[in-house]
């Protein structure tokens, strides 16, 4: 049997596509545990009008924590010997389970991602990932993020021994695949299983601030494995150097305001440049 598990926090309109998109799996030995995450809408009645109709699904209520603490209590409740989870404003095709089961009995993987299909704003986007092995080398897949949490379905035991970080707010993935990579066989399913829609309130769109935070606090868990891996050490640098020029255009408009006022066209540049991190860049060069 195939656990999944769903966090939610507000999503009355958006959650039933993602719960049918799980019912309807041409697999169809699963169970399906909703976590909600303190949600004050209409989530709740939503939830249990589709339970009361198959007995598969499970409502489960907790306090507010976040995601990530909503999945550990799915993991925790979990009867399966697979866990796969879902996200409430996503949907999956019909087939996803089915297809990576069968390839984790065929290269005889504890873990298995596909690709997933981006809609930003009801736009069709790219496929991601694409290019990558059918058995992933540990090497690959701690590089950068590949595996998003909805493509994930992995042996129970796995996410029983690996749980998600609670203190990351985001790239919660990431950080779950670095350390079951080390110790687990990954495959991946080249096939768009999971369709993931941007909404203005999705997770995945968060602001540089946060987004740097993140990786941030991720570079600071993960230093020790850099030697190692020295490619997730060169994708964590480029993270955290891509947010701080996105932060940079913040300050623009105080500087062009203080440069109209002091006329100090010197002083304008020198700063700007300070807050990209170029004048850094130029001493650590030199050094």
């Amino acid at each position: 049997m195939v656990s999944i598990v769903i966090p939610t926090y507000n999503r009355a309109d958006k959650i039933e596509r993602s719960i049918y998109s799980v019912l309807n799996q041409t697999y169809t030995d699963l169970e399906l545990l909703v976590v909600d995450d303190g949600s004050t809408d209409d989530t709740r009645k939503v939830v249990e009008e589709i339970a009361a109709h198959d007995n598969r699904v499970r409502y489960v209520y907790q306090e507010n924590n976040g995601a990530c603490a909503a999945r550990n209590h799915g993991i925790s409740l979990a009867k399966g010997e697979y866990i796969a989870f879902q996200d409430s404003d996503d949907e999956w095709r019909k087939d996803k389970l089915e297809i990576q089961l069968a390839d984790m009995g065929r290269y005889n993987a504890d873990v298995c991602f596909c690709q997933m299909q981006r809609f930003n704003y009801g736009k069709e986007q790219s496929i991601f990932p694409i290019g990558l092995e059918k058995i992933v080398p540990t090497e690959k897949m701690l590089s950068q993020s590949f595996a998003s949490t909805q493509t994930i379905l992995s042996r129970a035991s796995v996410f029983q021994k690996h749980k998600f970080d609670e203190s990351v707010r985001q790239m919660q993935d990431w950080d779950w695949v670095i350390r079951a990579a080390q110790e687990y066989t990954f495959c991946f399913v080249d096939q768009a299983l999971v369709n993931v829609y941007l909404q203005n309130d999705s997770i995945s769109n968060v602001s540089s601030e946060r987004r740097l935070k993140n990786t941030q606090y991720l570079y600071n868990k993960y230093e020790n494995l850099f030697d190692k891996y020295p490619d997730l050490h060169a994708t964590m640098l480029e993270i955290i150097a891509h947010c701080k020029t996105l932060l940079t255009s913040k300050y623009v408009s105080e500087y062009a305001l203080k440069y109209k006022i002091t006329k100090s066209k010197k002083d304008f540049v020198k700063n700007l440049l300070s807050k990209i991190g170029v004048l850094h860049v130029f001493y650590v060069l030199k050094k």
